[in-house]
């Protein structure tokens, strides 16, 4: 901070104040410490400027009257970066005053209609950490979404997966860090987590692509607008270390064109089919399972427990479980993506739908999905 005060007290000196050699050598001596942290640890420079310009623009939103809002505290994710090193906890927050779902045409979406949200907006508070046990470290964010969001989460379990794996993309997009979410490796909790203890959210300014105001500024009805200005906020947040070689899209134009994965994946099968498909069922134990004849890259098995069943899919077309879409209800679990469909059936005993688990094992390319059994 004293880097960035140094440079806007400069700012406010008058101009003949700047050719006193006294302060000639201060603005040398200043310049040569950062050239020597550059060379001799560049790491902690990083630090060093990332720090400053975040305070520069904490600072510039307070002086240009935006305002600060606290989120209602809903429920914690937690996963893992990929090296397992830090611990990512993710406090999901909701709020009236950041932007609404959108729709295909980049309007506010029907509350009702979940099947048209297609974007759903998040801001990220500041990444506070704590060290832990060993060489591992705790990451803590607060997310801030529309509390319609929230509400749906609640309704819907499967709704709440895919709200965590949007929320972890934006995050991943955000800090520029790769999170286990995807191969299941998350958990949620019911109590506030900060590395003070803290009881509750703090209160955060909204970022530009999940504060209406700004959204406005920069989409017009239904048409997509270039980017003609850039606050100086988005000109602080923007800047790098190093040059690129070509002009950064703004968060806006950035998060806006990630679609969200469609929240109700039961409508899928009420879309209208060209033909109708063969379907080969096979007869095992206590339940049956049916394959689509057009989409058979894959085999099923299931085993049978006291407590609960286990559904191992075996899909070698298959990078991972954003293109799989799964679906249950007590009496069947349905697998669909592009190169296999299936739904196995079970007619002697019925399933907790709402305790149903998935994990995607990457290196042999398996589903496998457990349900409790109930009776």
């Amino acid at each position: 901070m004293e880097a960035l005060n140094f440079l806007k007290n400069m700012q406010n000196l008058p101009s003949d104040f700047l050719s006193d050699p006294s302060t000639q050598n201060q603005m040398k001596n200043f310049w040569s410490m950062l050239d020597e942290m550059a060379v001799n640890n560049p790491e902690e420079y990083s630090k060093f400027i990332k720090k400053n310009l975040e305070q520069g623009a904490e600072e510039f939103k307070e002086s240009s009257g935006k305002s600060k809002f606290q989120g209602e505290f809903s429920y914690c994710i937690k996963t893992y970066t990929e090296n397992k090193r830090q611990i990512v906890l993710i406090n999901m927050c909701c709020n009236e005053n950041v932007l609404e779902p959108l729709n295909d045409a980049r309007e506010i979406a029907d509350r009702g209609k979940v099947n048209t949200w297609r974007t759903i907006p998040v801001s990220f508070s500041k990444r506070r950490e704590k060290k832990v046990e060993g060489k591992k470290v705790m990451w803590y964010f607060d997310a801030l979404v529309h509390s319609v969001v929230i509400d749906m989460a609640l309704k819907d379990l499967k709704f709440k997966a895919y709200v965590t794996g949007t929320v972890c993309m934006r995050l991943e997009m955000k800090e520029k860090f790769k999170l286990l979410y995807e191969k299941g490796e998350f958990d949620y909790f019911e109590s506030y987590k900060g590395p003070d203890n803290e009881p509750s959210p703090q209160p955060q300014f909204l970022d530009p692509a999940a504060d209406p105001e700004e959204y406005k500024k920069y989409f017009k009805g239904n048409t997509h607008t270039e980017l003609t200005e850039r606050t100086n906020s988005q000109k602080i947040s923007e800047l790098s270390l190093t040059p690129k070689p070509q002009k950064p899209k703004s968060t806006i134009e950035v998060l806006t064109s990630q679609p969200v994965l469609q929240p109700k994946v039961q409508e899928i099968s009420e879309e209208p089919k060209p033909q109708a498909k063969k379907i080969l069922i096979e007869e095992i134990k206590n339940y049956h399972i049916k394959i689509s004849e057009d989409k058979r890259q894959g085999n099923v098995e299931v085993n049978e427990h006291e407590k609960e069943v286990e559904i191992f899919i075996h899909l070698p077309d298959e990078n991972g479980m954003k293109g799989v879409i799964l679906d249950a209800t007590q009496k069947s679990i349905k697998v669909r993506c592009l190169s296999f469909a299936c739904e196995v059936f079970f007619d002697k005993f019925s399933l907790d739908d709402r305790s149903i688990s998935a994990k995607w094992l990457k290196s042999k390319k398996r589903l496998i999905v457990k349900a409790p059994i109930i009776i």
